[in-house]
């Protein structure tokens, strides 16, 4: 079961994600993955706030998962995800 948040809470204490690889389309991993990158080499193609507090977020992989965390952090994975085309759905969010 995922859990799903309505919206983001500005300065919340942690955060954090995890996707089954399953779920992920090899572009989709990759860019999760990545996602400091993908963000700040191509601000234009995503209209997102607070991009420039993605750097606090660790993400990581193994096996089977892609996750991620974050401590006082106002970036929103949920919004990058949405347009990559990740099903969010498959996302476990913790706060």
């Amino acid at each position: 079961m995922a859990k799903i948040r309505n919206g983001f809470v500005s300065n919340s204490s942690s955060s954090s994600f995890v996707i089954n690889k399953k779920y992920l389309s090899p572009d989709n991993a990759y860019k999760i993955l990545n996602m400091h990158k993908e963000l700040k080499d191509n601000p234009e193609k995503y209209n997102l706030e607070y991009t420039y507090y993605v750097d606090d977020w660790k993400v990581y992989e193994n096996s089977d998962n892609v996750s991620g965390s974050t401590y006082m952090n106002n970036f929103d994975p949920e919004d990058f995800f949405r347009q990559i085309g990740v099903d969010l759905t498959k996302v476990e969010w913790e706060y």
